[in-house]
């Protein structure tokens, strides 16, 4: 909603439907929907069928993060080396997609099911473990400026050890 509001688009006017992924592309032909958001692979498709793709988490900033791992602020205190062992096995993972692209994109088809067809519209996003402060102000100014979304909360304060986690 953010690009769309950024875009100049009414973000009220706009109707959010639940579709297919997969069917998005024939949806968008017959004009049953005026835009859809084609995430990897489909949206490789989709563009390679002549559907212009936009890239709206691009209007946030240069580097987004889109995955959080959440948890009670208690537990997380209390489990620092859980914690650490866990984003050290994400690490690897993170390393080991990097070092084996391919390999990477066959076992995500395999363990997924997507149809090998898709394949060569995978790109292997990069991943990091290293969460900011910063990072999570730019989904609060998103939040707030388009659906009025408001907190008292510090970002530094959602994020354990205040956004110094590079060692948890």
């Amino acid at each position: 909603m953010y690009w769309l509001a950024s875009e100049g688009v009414d973000v009220d006017s706009v109707k959010v439907v639940a579709a297919g992924v997969p069917n998005m592309p024939d949806l968008l032909e017959t004009g049953q929907v005026d835009a859809v958001e084609g995430v990897i692979p489909y949206g490789g498709l989709m563009a390679s069928q002549g559907v212009k793709i936009a890239e709206p988490v691009t209007a946030l900033g240069d580097r987004v993060q889109m995955s959080f791992w959440g948890s009670h602020r208690e537990w997380a205190e209390n489990n620092r080396e859980v914690i650490g062992r866990f984003k050290a096995a994400l690490d690897d993972a993170s390393a080991w997609m990097k070092e084996h692209p391919q390999d990477a994109v066959t076992l995500l088809m395999a363990k997924t099911g997507v149809d090998k067809k898709f394949e060569k519209f995978v790109k292997v996003p990069e991943f990091t473990t290293k969460l900011t402060p910063e990072d999570l102000e730019v989904w609060k100014k998103a939040m707030t400026e388009v659906r009025g979304f408001s907190t008292k909360k510090q970002m530094k304060d959602l994020v354990l050890g205040g956004g110094d986690n590079s060692a948890e």
